[in-house]
């Protein structure tokens, strides 16, 4: 009784996790579409005279908030009361001037020069507002971030996929070799006891944890000899002595270190063991056999191995913000020029733009909106990476079934 009890209880919160996942889910997948949507322009008339016209953001019972200009990269705001307000309309077409002192402001009137303002239609509907939504999704994804903080993700999704790329160069061949030789050489002694006893607690460290190691020892230790050594002459400006590329993608590849080895080491153990013997009785030597042999039927659990591991690096933030992430940075990571990587660059990332987006104060509701959207990008790059990964393991399972 007490068994079924605690298998109905444990069945239950499960079901609980998985709805409330499900819930948050579906928050930000709309959150993140609803961003993405042109603001409608709407012109008030108030009850002293004066006519105010502007983005509608957002719409309260009590208030309406409304985008002005865009002064010095800064964004104008201007929260109304309904009881002020005498008359609304919604003008099909609006202009946006960009002045010679960098303003841009909004007009419902095109008044000026046609070089100075581009021509928006916010309020028609159809396949037009279609349109816009798709456009404004490209920019979103493309466009780099500003100064001031606003801005598409394009600077900080490929900060991130560089990241992630080298965090796998570094992390994939060591990972491997370790849980080779724990698989295939080591055998059960006291040091493989201590390997596997120590890659267990690797998993268990909080990530931030690895941020202030990356920091103490990576960054101001090796990072200050290396600089000591190869760039004497920028000194005392540092180069490697400071959060960049290179600190941050060691972090990440120590940090998803464990879920490599285990998953490799599973993979080479359910690899059937007639295929070793019929290998050896052929002539091969244990090395041919683990290159020729173990090593191709462990294909599919290596690339599971992989992906978990840039699925796991993808949505880390809190040791990247003590190893080189910044909320903007002026270079990208990567060039046209050599060495084309810049590895001592600081960076930006997508999980530290969610952050900063959803803390900041100057944006309001709308730089909420742009931070569901950057979180709906990075939970689609996450939920694919793993999907990729269930889709390995599953194949991975059919091809010993058919070999067992």
């Amino acid at each position: 009784m007490i068994l079924r009890g605690l298998e109905r209880l444990a069945g239950s919160a499960l079901i609980l996790l998985l709805g409330a996942f499900a819930l948050i889910f579906v928050a930000i997948v709309y959150q993140g579409i609803a961003a993405l949507i042109p603001p409608p322009l709407v012109v008030l008339s108030l009850d002293d005279g004066e006519v105010v016209s502007g983005l509608l953001l957002r719409e309260t019972d009590t208030n309406l908030e409304l985008l002005l200009e865009i002064r010095a990269a800064k964004p104008e705001w201007r929260s109304i009361n309904r009881q002020r307000i005498i008359a609304s309309e919604r003008p099909s077409q609006a202009c946006i001037l960009n002045a010679s002192d960098g303003r841009m402001r909004l007009q419902t009137h095109c008044v000026g020069s046609t070089s100075e303002w581009s021509i928006s239609y916010p309020n028609s509907g159809g396949t037009a507002a279609l349109a816009r939504w798709w456009q404004a999704a490209k920019d979103f994804l493309i466009a780099p971030v500003r100064p001031d903080g606003q801005g598409g993700i394009g600077s900080a999704l490929v900060s991130t996929m560089v990241l992630v790329l080298l965090m796998t160069l570094l992390v994939v061949p060591f990972g491997i070799g370790v849980a080779l030789y724990l698989a295939e050489y080591a055998g059960d002694t006291g040091l493989t006891r201590a390997i596997r006893l120590t890659v267990a607690n690797l998993a268990a460290v909080p990530p931030v944890v690895f941020g202030l190691f990356g920091l103490g020892l990576l960054v101001h230790v090796f990072g200050s000899q290396i600089d000591q050594w190869l760039f004497s002459e920028r000194l005392p400006s540092p180069t490697f002595a400071t959060g960049g590329l290179l600190w941050a993608s060691v972090v990440l590849a120590l940090l998803t270190l464990p879920v490599v080895v285990v998953a490799c080491e599973q993979g080479f153990r359910r690899v059937p063991h007639r295929l070793r013997e019929a290998s050896l009785a052929l002539g091969a030597t244990h090395t041919e056999t683990v290159l020729r042999v173990l090593l191709p039927a462990a294909r599919p659990a290596l690339l599971t191995a992989l992906i978990l591991a840039v699925a796991r690096a993808s949505a880390e933030v809190a040791p990247l913000l003590l190893v080189g992430a910044v909320r903007y940075a002026a270079q990208l990571p990567v060039s046209s020029e050599p060495p084309f990587v810049h590895l001592e660059r600081p960076f930006m990332h997508l999980g530290y733009r969610v952050l900063d987006l959803a803390t900041s104060s100057a944006g309001g509701h709308y730089a909420l909106q742009q931070a569901f959207a950057c979180a709906l990008v990075l939970l689609l790059l996450v939920l694919g990476l793993n999907g990729t990964a269930i889709i390995a393991r599953l194949r991975l399972r059919a091809r010993y079934r058919d070999l067992g």
